[in-house]
């Protein structure tokens, strides 16, 4: 019975979690249903905010600062039909959210954004650990490159947690990038020995 408890108290805050996430991004239709209003809550320092298209070219993007919110009406009438997506952009993580425009309104589809979280480096002596929860399976890529930009290591994964151990004792001091690839995105992290 306590394990049950345990169980469903650990559930409801798995939800309240997500919920809490999922609410950062809210919209509003206007009169045209091609006229979204776009408010962003807990915006972080240095988010930055961008409107993409299939190809990934920019639409719009813009850098904003540490605020308790963003608001903006969006016109979406002058775009061709299709599939765009809303990128948010902080420090150590990426949502995208898909947004579809079809012949009489744009709509965002919420249920399907995806969040690539920037992998966590540690540092111990001359092992460098590097973890990445991977929870979509997308293929992870990491490489290790010395200040010439020499690639001296290159892995693939698609495991659900991606955990590595790099031994640098052999490597000559001096600075490296690692360089962490998850689905569409790259995180590059500088260290030094």
């Amino acid at each position: 019975m306590i394990k049950l408890i345990k169980n469903g108290l650990l559930s409801v805050t798995l939800l309240a979690t997500v919920a809490v996430n999922a609410s950062k991004i809210v919209t509003t239709k206007t009169a045209d249903a091609k006229v979204l209003n776009i408010t962003l809550t807990e915006i972080t320092k240095n988010e930055v905010l961008s409107i993409k298209d299939t190809n990934g070219v920019i639409l719009y993007t813009v850098k904003l600062q540490e605020t308790k919110s963003f608001n903006k009406k969006f016109d979406f009438n002058t775009l061709p039909n299709g599939v765009y997506f809303l990128e948010s952009k902080q420090l150590k993580e990426i949502t995208v959210t898909p947004l579809i425009l079809n012949e009489d309104k744009a709509s965002f589809l919420f249920n399907t954004t995806k969040t690539f979280t920037a992998p966590t480096l540690k540092v111990d002596e001359s092992i460098v650990r590097v973890f990445l929860k991977n929870f979509d399976k997308h293929p992870v890529n990491i490489s290790i490159y010395d200040s010439k930009g020499i690639e001296i290591v290159s892995e693939s994964n698609k495991e659900l947690v991606v955990y590595k151990d790099y031994d640098f004792s052999k490597l000559e001091k001096g600075n490296y990038t690692v360089s962490v690839s998850h689905g569409d995105y790259t995180f590059n992290e500088e260290i030094t020995f």
